[in-house]
């Protein structure tokens, strides 16, 4: 039986939602109750069928996005090397965009951000304190000593608080660049290893990992069956929307407390974090359309059709929903958390219609659940 998305949660009605989202929940909150009244046990679908499309996923999509991250990632030892011998605005401006093209990518790998990115730990929250204790140290900051580092030392959130300022004071940023060699020597080491373990992410994926996961193994402790290969593909996803809309929405726009906490943002010095959430939810729909240009494709979304065609065309909609929602959220994303509460709630009540449908109506309709013995 399939959960009722109006069930629990946020506690947004669909009038609180920013214009142009009310109504889109409102459908889906309809095309669920529907679903839930004509459910029926799905029947499931062969391993051949579901291998075929779990290797078609590390063909067309796992594997391109990362050799895309990875040409992306390569100008930023460039841009930063740049920008420490010549301290200027403009240096300073095409640094920030090599950093925001190259987080893109990243961001859009979410939805298959387990296994060897998940020991990478590249996008940790940065530890300004801890760095300013290396700063402020004695040890060569290089790539080796910046590779032996914890995460929050390092990887995209140590370079966006190298690069940027919460008040958006340019020339303070230049300033700091232009009087610290360890600052320098900082910047360009983060972004060296930065690239180094993009590099290795993506030649775990293409070398090993895509293989292991469209050819489940009894001896294999992380993917043993397809069943558990699919709950991982399905879980990360559902996974994802779930940490957008606790961590990214609603702890720091109050939805639920009623109290703002802009500091709680994920990319708040650059004012990347509306743009991080959009770019999250593309890469879930990546997985699940089977194709990276949004069109329709194999995907997961292909086996959830040829299973319950109306589950499969509420998670479509769905995604559909909580980018265009989450899109609607103006800049500064963090003054937005406090003067655009409509927007943010809106966003938050759409992407928690997309966590429900994922995990409550295609997980069964893959004929997974909780009881799984993998």
């Amino acid at each position: 039986m399939h959960a009722d998305p109006t069930a629990g949660g946020s506690g947004i009605v669909a009038g609180d939602a920013a214009p142009g989202v009310a109504m889109e929940l409102r459908r889906h909150h309809l095309t669920s109750l529907t679903l839930a009244l004509g459910a029926c046990a799905p029947v499931p679908l062969g391993d051949g069928e579901r291998r075929i499309a779990v290797r078609d996923l590390g063909t067309d999509v796992i594997v391109p996005q990362l050799f895309e991250l990875a040409v992306e990632a390569a100008p930023l030892v460039i841009a930063m090397q740049r920008v420490t011998v010549a301290p200027t605005g403009g240096f300073l401006g095409a640094a920030r965009e090599t950093w925001r093209r190259a987080r893109r990518t990243w961001k859009q790998s979410d939805a298959f951000g387990f296994g060897p990115a998940s020991e990478l730990q590249l996008d940790l929250a940065a530890d300004a304190a801890q760095i300013d204790g290396e700063l402020a140290g004695v040890a060569p900051l290089d790539e080796p000593y910046l590779e032996g580092l914890p995460g929050a030392r390092k990887g995209f959130h140590a370079l966006e608080y190298l690069l940027f300022r919460a008040d958006g004071d340019d020339a303070a940023v230049l300033a700091a660049l232009a009087g610290s060699p360890r600052r320098q020597a900082y910047l360009i080491a983060a972004a060296q290893n930065l690239v180094a373990r993009v590099v290795e992410l993506r030649d775990e994926w293409a070398d090993d990992h895509a293989d292991r996961l469209a050819t489940p193994d009894a001896g294999d402790p992380d993917y043993p069956t397809m069943d558990r290969v699919m709950r991982v593909l399905v879980g990360r996803c559902a996974d994802v929307a779930a940490q957008l809309a606790d961590a990214r929405l609603d702890a720091p726009g109050g939805v639920s407390s009623g109290e703002p906490h802009p500091e709680l943002e994920e990319s708040g010095r650059s004012d990347n974090s509306a743009a991080d959430l959009a770019d999250a939810l593309r890469g879930v729909r990546n997985i699940y359309h089977g194709t990276r240009a949004g069109e329709p494709g194999k995907g997961l979304g292909g086996l959830v059709a040829a299973i319950d065609p109306a589950v499969d065309a509420a998670a479509r909609a769905a995604l559909e929903d909580a980018i265009a929602a989450v899109e609607l959220i103006p800049r500064p994303y963090g003054a937005a958390l406090a003067e655009r509460r409509p927007e943010i709630a809106g966003a938050h009540a759409a992407v928690q219609v997309l966590r429900r449908i994922l995990a409550a109506d295609v997980t069964p309709a893959l004929g997974l659940d909780d009881n799984d013995a993998d």
